[in-house]
Formats: C-alpha cells, sequence, structure tokens
C-alpha cells in the first residue's frame, strides 16, 4: 500500500520529496529488536505494533517491548496498534486514560487488566493523533489510509484508495480528518483538554469549559494552550471542524452546506471564508478536485 502511496504522490506532486519508507524490525525471544543501530540512528515517525498470529509476549518480553515503545514515543514518534497488539501498548502505559480499540474477542480481557484504559470495540479506528489504535486483524488498510492521508495528503490517500479499489467513501467520512495538532508536547492539562475537544468535535465548547476541564485559570490556560500546540484555543477548535468538513465534502452527493452544518457552521458564507484561510482554496474547489479526478478515471 505505501509503495502504491509513493508512485500516486510521484504521479500527483511531480516530486519525490515526501516520500514513506518502511522497515520491519524483528524481535527475538529476548524481545530485543534486530538491526538495533539502524533503530537508534533513524527518526522512526510511526511504530506499528502488529496483530499477532500466536500467544502474546510474557510479561518480561512485553516490559522490555514497553521500554522501547515509550522512548520512541517520547522522541515524537506516533504509535499505533492492530488488533492484538493493544496488549503491548496498554502495557505502555502510553494509552492510559485513552479510549481505543481491538478485536471484539480481546475486549473484555484488556478492560479487566487495565481498568484505566476504555476499550470501544464499536469502533473500527480510533485517531487520537499520537496513539492510533485498529481492531480487526485486516484493519491494517484503515491505518494505511489513515497515516497515507496524514503524510502525503488526503489527494494520494483518494488516489490509492482507487487504485487498490477500496470503498472508501464511508471509512473517510467517519475516521480521516486533515488536522494533525501536537500531542506529545508534556503538558498533561492541555493534552487533557484537547482530547476533549476531540472528542465532540470542537464544537459547542467555549473557553470557559476548556479551562475549566484543564483545572487552570482562564489566562494561564490560554497562554499554557497556545505555548503547547501552537494554536489559540479558538483556532484550535476552528481548525479541527474545518478539517473534519473536508472528510464529507470528498463524499459524492454531499453539498457544501451540509458539510458546513455537520461541522457546527450554521453560516455557510462564515464557514466558505475560514475554509479558504485555513486550507488556501474554497470548500467548492476542494470538492472538484476529487469531484474531476473520480469522473476522468
Amino acid at each position: 500500500m505505501f509503495d502504491i502511496a509513493n508512485n500516486e504522490y510521484k504521479s500527483l506532486k511531480a516530486s519525490s520529496k515526501r516520500l514513506l519508507r518502511v522497515r520491519i524490525f524483528e524481535i527475538d525471544s529476548n524481545a530485543s529488536i534486530e538491526s538495533m543501530s539502524a533503530y537508534q540512528k533513524e527518526k522512526i515517525s510511526v511504530l506499528i505494533i502488529p496483530p499477532t498470529r500466536n500467544a502474546l509476549p510474557d510479561d518480561n518480553q512485553i516490559s522490555h517491548l514497553s521500554s522501547l515503545i515509550r522512548g520512541l514515543h517520547e522522541k515524537g514518534a506516533t504509535v499505533v496498534s492492530i488488533c492484538g497488539g493493544a496488549y503491548i501498548l496498554a502495557a505502555s502505559g502510553l494509552a492510559s486514560g485513552r479510549e481505543i480499540t481491538t478485536h471484539w474477542a480481546h475486549r473484555d480481557l484488556l478492560q479487566h487488566k487495565y481498568p484505566d484504559i476504555t476499550v470501544n470495540t464499536e469502533q473500527l479506528l480510533i485517531d487520537n493523533g499520537d496513539i492510533i489504535t485498529a481492531g480487526g486483524l485486516m484493519a491494517w488498510t484503515d491505518v494505511g489510509l489513515l497515516l497515507i492521508d496524514r503524510y502525503l495528503g488526503s489527494e494520494v490517500m483518494i488516489s490509492t484508495s482507487r487504485f487498490m479499489i477500496l470503498n472508501t467513501a464511508q471509512r473517510i467520512q467517519t475516521t480521516y480528518s486533515g488536522f494533525h495538532p501536537k500531542l506529545t508536547h508534556g503538558d498533561a492539562a492541555v493534552l487533557k483538554t484537547q482530547l476533549w475537544i476531540h472528542k465532540y468535535g470542537g464544537q459547542g465548547i467555549n473557553l470557559s469549559e476548556m479551562a475549566e476541564k484543564a483545572e487552570l485559570n482562564l489566562r494561564t490556560f490560554i497562554r499554557r494552550f497556545s505555548f503547547a500546540t501552537g494554536f489559540n484555543p479558538g483556532e484550535y477548535c476552528q481548525r479541527f471542524r474545518i478539517s473534519a468538513s473536508r472528510n464529507f465534502l470528498i463524499v459524492p452527493g454531499c453539498t457544501i452546506e451540509y458539510a458546513a452544518w455537520k461541522c457546527g457552521y450554521s453560516d455557510v458564507s462564515a464557514y466558505r471564508k475560514v475554509f479558504k484561510r485555513f486550507l488556501g482554496v474554497t470548500p467548492s474547489e476542494y470538492k472538484s478536485s476529487f469531484l474531476t479526478k473520480s469522473n476522468t478515471e
């Protein structure tokens, strides 16, 4: 999938500047990663914990793996778990206080073993920014599309899914968004508020409520939030909503008015202006760029 995405990127962008590179690390019986020299030298943007075909590693192995995973996360890597890989993610402590997903067969045991985590197997994929979890064995396709969207852009993601003949209309609508804010800044109060904003889609939330969620006074909250994320709270919510609206625009038959309404904009004119300011194109231009490509295929 990533090779296809790279080819689509080069075709669409006439550039090889931003390509995805995949490295597979083998784990021996002691849960040590082979090719450790390469692991230490290279910057890893995303670490994927794959499904487990056999029994889970024992507690000692999981403990060692957890240390490696935390170390990569601290250096800025996004950590992804697929299916039973959620056990290793949970053991690392990175999912504490978060909502994650896994295969339905793992739900009860995982929830019992890690009560500080909310296990929601109703969702195929849950994107918390720095932590991504996917449900079944074949959910790797959804993870792949999400990562392609994040690193190569939504146009390349759509093109890749078409090449692979994947039915992505529903996935695009419910899963992918192009705003990927920083979540590894280390400010727990701000992170708590960010995840809360994401849960409610950035809609109907005022500054006082955000500050209250962070358990900070208003002035301190605004300063810390802006420093940690690079955006003031109002712009952060706006960007989140605008990015989410993209996912409706690229669904055939969806109107601009509907996309605006679904993301909390009752004034379509205001929505168009904010969309243009953040993305550099109008909603109509954004929508037509996908529809035109689809009609020529």
